[in-house]
């Protein structure tokens, strides 16, 4: 399973800037923050190798993570930037059910790789739908630890990778999960913090700014594709993912 982004042509970008979608002044993604103006475009290639369980027993090998659930959705809200709160709430409960009975009962999702680009109208959708998942009686699978569930987003560290940019969140997530440090995310300060993105003021959700032992049972990937994956690795129990840089590549 591969994903790649490589810009050739700079007319995607103008017309893109004439949207407001991307800024170009101070070419860096801001997810989350009040001066986020856009997201800066970047270039990636992505390669995960998949295989079964029973071919990992004929060859020996072992693999880094497991998919346990996966689902996805194209609805998608007035335009390309504002996604619908219904679809994306929808899609982080299927996708929390489905994985629920294949992972440990004690499994709680603590951190969420976010989809955060920077742009104002879809980090505040995001971070809207996520409040009320943690908020809600009915999803037991997150748990916010001391000043909320933890968020973050790797398009603050290396720039948006459209269509290569839901692997390297799922990258991030895997190798977080096996250093055992969750890299932070930047640009971003509770200060500077988006007026918009409710849940972020009340402690409902806090932003990753510096790094982090990572001690969770899972984590999600937060974007319009959502997997539930498990880590072959004691350190962690569960990875409910949906982008791979070691975490000290990305400061």
């Amino acid at each position: 399973m591969a994903g790649s982004n490589i810009i050739l042509d700079q007319h995607i970008t103008r017309v893109y800037e004439a949207m407001n979608l991307v800024q170009s002044n101070h070419p860096s993604c801001k997810p989350f923050c009040e001066s986020a103006d856009g997201y800066a475009r970047q270039e990636a290639v992505v390669v995960l190798i998949l295989s079964s369980k029973t071919e990992l027993q004929i060859q020996g090998a072992s693999a880094y993570a497991e998919v346990i659930a996966q689902d996805c959705t194209t609805g998608s809200g007035a335009s390309i930037t504002t996604p619908s709160p219904q679809v994306q709430a929808a899609l982080y409960q299927r996708v929390a059910t489905a994985a629920a009975p294949r992972l440990a009962p004690d499994t709680t999702v603590r951190y969420v790789e976010c989809h955060g680009t920077g742009t104002k109208s879809g980090d505040a959708t995001e971070v809207l739908v996520l409040s009320q998942q943690v908020r809600s009686p009915e999803v037991a699978l997150y748990a916010p630890g001391c000043g909320g569930l933890a968020i973050g987003s790797v398009k603050s560290n290396i720039g948006h990778t459209e269509s290569a940019s839901g692997l390297m969140g799922l990258l991030k997530a895997i190798i977080s999960l096996h250093t055992g440090r969750l890299p932070p995310t930047l640009h971003y300060s509770v200060e500077h913090r988006s007026k918009q993105c409710e849940g972020l003021g009340d402690g409902t959700l806090h932003v990753v700014t510096e790094e982090e032992v990572i001690e969770h049972d899972a984590v999600l990937l937060s974007t319009r594709l959502a997997l539930a994956v498990h880590i072959s690795k004691p350190l962690s129990k569960g990875c409910l993912c949906g982008p791979l840089i070691a975490p000290q590549e990305l400061r």
